[in-house]
Protein backbone atom coordinates (compact mmCIF):
# COMPACT_ATOMS: atom_id res chain seq x y z
CA UNK A 1 0.00 0.00 0.00
CA UNK A 2 1.53 3.20 -0.97
CA UNK A 3 1.78 5.91 1.29
CA UNK A 4 -0.59 8.88 1.00
CA UNK A 5 0.70 12.41 -0.06
CA UNK A 6 -0.32 13.74 3.31
CA UNK A 7 2.09 11.48 5.01
CA UNK A 8 5.13 12.04 2.51
CA UNK A 9 4.34 15.95 3.17
CA UNK A 10 5.26 15.40 6.53
CA UNK A 11 8.98 15.17 5.26
CA UNK A 12 10.94 17.88 3.95
CA UNK A 13 12.58 18.83 0.66
CA UNK A 14 15.98 18.00 1.35
CA UNK A 15 15.14 14.33 2.72
CA UNK A 16 12.94 13.37 -0.14
CA UNK A 17 15.71 13.88 -2.31
CA UNK A 18 18.34 12.21 -0.41
CA UNK A 19 16.13 8.94 0.61
CA UNK A 20 15.38 8.61 -2.79
CA UNK A 21 18.63 9.06 -4.93
CA UNK A 22 19.45 5.42 -4.09
CA UNK A 23 16.71 4.16 -5.27
CA UNK A 24 15.25 6.50 -8.09
CA UNK A 25 16.35 9.18 -10.85
CA UNK A 26 13.90 12.42 -10.11
CA UNK A 27 14.31 14.81 -13.81
CA UNK A 28 15.37 18.05 -12.90
CA UNK A 29 12.02 19.22 -13.49
CA UNK A 30 10.55 17.51 -11.30
CA UNK A 31 13.28 18.79 -8.33
CA UNK A 32 12.73 22.10 -7.76
CA UNK A 33 8.94 22.14 -5.97
CA UNK A 34 8.31 19.59 -3.18
CA UNK A 35 4.83 18.82 -4.83
CA UNK A 36 6.67 17.74 -8.34
CA UNK A 37 9.02 15.34 -6.38
CA UNK A 38 6.21 13.09 -4.10
CA UNK A 39 3.77 13.46 -6.84
CA UNK A 40 6.47 11.66 -9.19
CA UNK A 41 7.59 9.43 -6.46
CA UNK A 42 4.31 7.74 -5.56
CA UNK A 43 3.67 7.49 -9.55
CA UNK A 44 6.84 6.21 -10.73
CA UNK A 45 8.87 4.97 -7.50
CA UNK A 46 9.09 1.41 -6.49
CA UNK A 47 7.65 0.02 -3.38
CA UNK A 48 11.06 -0.40 -1.66
CA UNK A 49 11.26 3.63 -1.73
CA UNK A 50 7.58 4.20 -0.66
CA UNK A 51 8.24 2.27 2.57
CA UNK A 52 11.46 3.79 3.47
CA UNK A 53 9.20 6.93 3.06
CA UNK A 54 6.44 6.02 4.78
CA UNK A 55 8.73 4.70 8.00
CA UNK A 56 10.87 7.99 7.87
CA UNK A 57 7.54 10.08 8.01
CA UNK A 58 5.54 8.04 10.26
CA UNK A 59 6.99 9.49 13.76
CA UNK A 60 6.24 12.99 12.29
CA UNK A 61 2.48 11.89 11.32
CA UNK A 62 0.27 13.60 14.36
CA UNK A 63 -1.30 11.90 16.91
CA UNK A 64 -4.88 10.15 17.12
CA UNK A 65 -5.97 12.49 19.67
CA UNK A 66 -7.22 15.89 18.41
CA UNK A 67 -5.84 19.00 20.23
CA UNK A 68 -8.39 20.84 22.11
CA UNK A 69 -9.31 24.33 20.50
CA UNK A 70 -9.41 27.38 22.58
CA UNK A 71 -12.25 28.72 24.10
CA UNK A 72 -14.45 31.06 21.79
CA UNK A 73 -17.19 32.76 21.71
CA UNK A 74 -20.90 31.89 20.95
CA UNK A 75 -22.04 32.73 18.07
CA UNK A 76 -25.29 32.82 19.12
CA UNK A 77 -24.65 35.69 21.32
CA UNK A 78 -24.56 39.15 19.99
CA UNK A 79 -21.73 40.94 19.89
CA UNK A 80 -21.22 44.93 20.47
CA UNK A 81 -19.19 47.44 19.91
CA UNK A 82 -18.48 50.22 22.39
CA UNK A 83 -18.95 53.13 20.64
CA UNK A 84 -19.60 56.85 21.44
CA UNK A 85 -22.00 58.96 19.54
CA UNK A 86 -20.25 61.25 17.44
CA UNK A 87 -22.00 64.56 17.61
CA UNK A 88 -22.36 66.13 13.56
CA UNK A 89 -21.42 69.50 13.38
CA UNK A 90 -21.81 70.38 9.98
CA UNK A 91 -18.79 71.54 7.74
CA UNK A 92 -19.98 75.08 6.48
CA UNK A 93 -20.53 75.98 10.37
CA UNK A 94 -17.00 75.33 10.89
CA UNK A 95 -15.16 76.37 8.25
CA UNK A 96 -15.65 79.97 5.30
CA UNK A 97 -14.21 78.34 2.26
CA UNK A 98 -13.33 81.83 0.74
CA UNK A 99 -11.17 82.00 4.19
CA UNK A 100 -8.77 78.85 2.66
CA UNK A 101 -5.37 79.97 3.01
CA UNK A 102 -5.94 83.40 4.39
CA UNK A 103 -3.45 84.92 7.32
CA UNK A 104 -4.87 85.84 10.38
CA UNK A 105 -4.62 89.62 10.92
CA UNK A 106 -2.45 90.64 13.37
CA UNK A 107 -4.53 91.01 16.01
CA UNK A 108 -5.88 87.53 16.22
CA UNK A 109 -2.18 86.31 15.74
CA UNK A 110 -1.14 87.91 18.92
CA UNK A 111 -4.36 87.28 21.03
CA UNK A 112 -3.27 82.83 19.82
CA UNK A 113 0.19 83.65 20.83
CA UNK A 114 -1.04 85.73 24.00
CA UNK A 115 -3.08 82.33 24.70
CA UNK A 116 -0.17 80.00 24.17
CA UNK A 117 2.21 81.55 26.52
CA UNK A 118 -0.53 81.50 28.87
CA UNK A 119 -1.20 77.81 28.84
CA UNK A 120 2.26 76.92 28.85
CA UNK A 121 3.37 79.47 31.27
CA UNK A 122 5.09 78.34 34.19
CA UNK A 123 2.41 79.00 36.34
CA UNK A 124 -0.13 77.11 34.39
CA UNK A 125 2.23 73.41 34.23
CA UNK A 126 3.46 73.63 38.18
CA UNK A 127 3.58 71.11 39.76
CA UNK A 128 3.24 69.78 43.25
CA UNK A 129 3.11 66.94 45.72
CA UNK A 130 -0.25 65.97 47.62
CA UNK A 131 0.45 65.91 51.33
CA UNK A 132 -2.43 63.11 51.58
CA UNK A 133 -1.89 61.09 48.52
CA UNK A 134 1.55 61.76 47.76
CA UNK A 135 0.96 61.80 43.99
CA UNK A 136 2.40 64.48 41.56
CA UNK A 137 -0.37 66.34 40.82
CA UNK A 138 -0.88 70.26 38.55
CA UNK A 139 -1.02 73.11 40.86
CA UNK A 140 -4.00 75.02 38.68
CA UNK A 141 -5.94 71.65 37.57
CA UNK A 142 -6.38 70.56 41.14
CA UNK A 143 -6.40 74.03 43.20
CA UNK A 144 -3.88 73.02 44.94
CA UNK A 145 -3.27 74.56 48.72
CA UNK A 146 0.40 75.33 49.62
CA UNK A 147 0.72 74.64 53.52
CA UNK A 148 4.46 74.31 54.78
CA UNK A 149 5.60 72.17 57.35
CA UNK A 150 6.16 74.69 60.29
CA UNK A 151 2.26 75.83 60.40
CA UNK A 152 1.68 72.63 61.63
CA UNK A 153 1.54 72.02 65.34
CA UNK A 154 2.04 69.06 67.07
CA UNK A 155 -0.66 68.25 69.20
CA UNK A 156 0.82 65.45 71.45
CA UNK A 157 3.61 67.82 72.92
Amino acid sequence: MAPSEDILDLLTHDELLRFTQDFIHIPRSNRRRKADIISFVLQYGPDELLTVLEQAASPRAPTANPRIPKRRRDNNVAFQRNTIRRVHEPWDQQHDPNQFLCLPSKEELHGRYERFYEATSNDTIAMAVCGICGREVGVSDHEVVKWHLNEFTPEHT
